[in-house]
């Protein structure tokens, strides 16, 4: 997994995934569980709405 990522990374599709991977591994590594997935919904309903 980490080669393709590596490998990726000099690319912007590479850099998005690796930024996915990342937040997706804070949030789980994150002590307040309910705070994290607050702010993911908080952050999903932001990226809906119109700017």
């Amino acid at each position: 997994m980490l080669v393709p990522l590596a490998v990726g990374g000099t690319t912007v599709i590479g850099a998005l995934v690796g930024a996915s991977f990342l937040l997706i591994w804070l949030l789980m590594k994150a002590e307040n569980r309910d705070e994290a997935e607050e702010q993911a919904q908080r952050a999903a309903d932001n990226a809906e709405e119109p700017q």
